[in-house]
């Protein structure tokens, strides 16, 4: 069995998440992660819900805010290697992000963060999350900043 089979069998599910991420609901931005590469890339989404506290109801066409896409690929990036490190990681910096489309309730987020290198205690990358096929945000650079949890 591949790699990405296993895992996706095995960790993919909302529990697993819950034992690598310390964010619960409603900051929890990934449902589920879909297959990766160790080290390499890892692809997930977030299902989007009228019930999500981020959408104002008041609004006629409730999008999901731009920066919370980038944070959902940040907690992506946190299943990049095949076990976890014991890290906590922290979103330092990004550069050339571009917000292309918005994301409404109902629709799929689909995530996909790649790294590019690793620098002492920073893991650099890029990510992008789309909703049917349409960019709603690509980050060129990101940076996350991973602290030895004790």
């Amino acid at each position: 069995m591949r790699e990405t089979e296993s895992f996706v069998k095995e960790r993919g599910f909302l529990n697993e998440i819950l034992k690598v991420l310390p964010h619960r609901r409603p900051f929890l931005l990934v449902d589920r992660i879909c297959e990766r590469q160790s080290g390499l890339w890892v692809r997930g989404y977030k299902n989007l819900s009228w019930s999500d506290w981020f959408f104002d109801q008041e609004s006629e066409k409730p999008a999901m805010p731009f920066m919370l896409a980038v944070e959902s690929i940040a907690q992506l990036s946190a299943f990049l290697d095949e076990e976890p490190r014991g890290d906590l990681g922290f979103l330092a910096s990004f550069k050339f992000v571009y917000f292309r489309h918005h994301a409404f309730p109902g629709d799929r987020l689909d995530l996909f963060f790649e790294a590019v290198k690793r620098k002492g205690a920073f893991l650099i990358g890029k990510g992008e999350a789309r909703v049917g096929g349409k960019t709603v945000i690509e980050a060129e650079q990101m940076s996350i900043y991973l602290s030895t949890a004790n």
